[in-house]
């Protein structure tokens, strides 16, 4: 069973959404262009998010559950993982 919490499945819907409206505005909707954009967009959020949500945890905000979005995985690094998959498919 897969763990997440609702902040990482609105997290990574809105930065996929997006990411996807971005692919569109440039004429491109294929998942080369709109996986790598979703990845950063991702990573950038979650980041930003546990930075400045749980300054007490220290660095255990950056890999628990707790800290900000959970997909499995902290959503910074299922974006570092949109991002690898995306440049290795383009």
């Amino acid at each position: 069973m897969i763990k997440f919490n609702l902040i990482g499945l609105a997290m990574t819907a809105v930065c996929v959404g997006f990411a996807y409206l971005m692919g569109f505005l440039i004429g491109d909707t294929s998942q080369r262009v709109a996986m790598p954009i979703a990845g950063i967009l991702m990573l950038v959020v979650d980041a930003a998010y546990r930075w400045r949500t749980s300054p007490e945890t220290g660095w255990k905000r950056w890999f628990y559950m707790r800290g900000g979005g959970w997909m499995g995985f902290p959503v910074w690094v299922t974006g570092i993982g949109f991002v690898a998959v995306g440049l290795v498919e383009g």
